[in-house]
């Protein structure tokens, strides 16, 4: 019989890491598919919510299997486990900060708290309307990321296109950001999912992912390889 591979608190924390590196290879290769130059741009509109789909979604791989990681690091039993990430239903960005700090130090949940060093940059409408780029602060990053489900969920379940201007439909959840407070905003209520929304979505989801994983890992004593990363430009 073949020896059991001793644990490997390094490796086994870097795995959910590799694979979210992976999945997110994907939208990043539909964002480079995207015209740059204006003008109209076809049937390259669908790019966009294409964009969406698959960062969420490999998103909510990567934070089921890294929160199942550290409670099995921690001593959770399976059952356990799998009640804790069987609670989750489309899990976003804030919903694996609220879990990830209720598993580390005081010191370490300041350091989440505080969200990284260099701000997430994302382009958003300013009180005076402009559409702009600009660092938001880890909490309002955290709220964007519950938007940005709700736009998934409008694209998933057909509400919405994705590929022109439209209206968005409010969350049926109360105290969540809706979909179009991350959209461009446009005439009579509606909305637009352009290239730069793309971006900013999947900018929050992956540095996010980054933020709260680099942050429990470091509580570990651990440090995770990022180098396979996507960047979101």
């Amino acid at each position: 019989m073949a020896a059991i591979p001793a644990f490997s608190l390094g490796s086994d924390l870097q795995r959910p890491v590799t694979k979210l590196a992976s999945a997110l290879g994907t939208p990043y290769r539909l964002l480079t598919l995207a015209p740059k130059s204006g003008g109209h741009p076809g049937n390259a509109v669908a790019i966009s919510p294409a964009i969406i789909l698959t960062t969420i979604a490999a998103f909510e791989g990567f934070a089921e299997d890294f929160l199942a990681t550290v409670l099995a690091i921690q001593g959770y039993g399976l059952a356990q486990i799998a009640q804790e990430v069987g609670k989750w239903n489309n899990p976003t960005v804030k919903e694996l900060d609220n879990a990830a700090s209720k598993l580390i130090s005081p010191e370490a949940r300041a350091t989440l708290a505080a969200g990284p060093a260099q701000k997430i940059i994302v382009n958003h409408q300013t009180a005076q309307g402009n559409w702009s780029a600009r660092g938001k602060i880890w909490a309002d990053i955290l709220d964007d990321s519950e938007a940005w489900m709700q736009v998934r969920h409008l694209l998933a379940h057909g509400l919405a296109t994705g590929w022109r201007a439209e209206v968005w439909p409010l969350p049926l959840k109360k105290n969540t950001k809706p979909a179009a407070s991350v959209l461009r905003p446009k005439a009579a209520g509606k909305a637009s999912l352009e290239r730069s929304c793309a971006t900013s979505c999947a900018r929050i989801y992956s540095l996010g992912a980054k933020h709260i994983a680099d942050t429990v890992a470091s509580d570990l004593g651990v440090a995770l390889d990022w180098s396979e990363l996507p960047r979101f430009v």
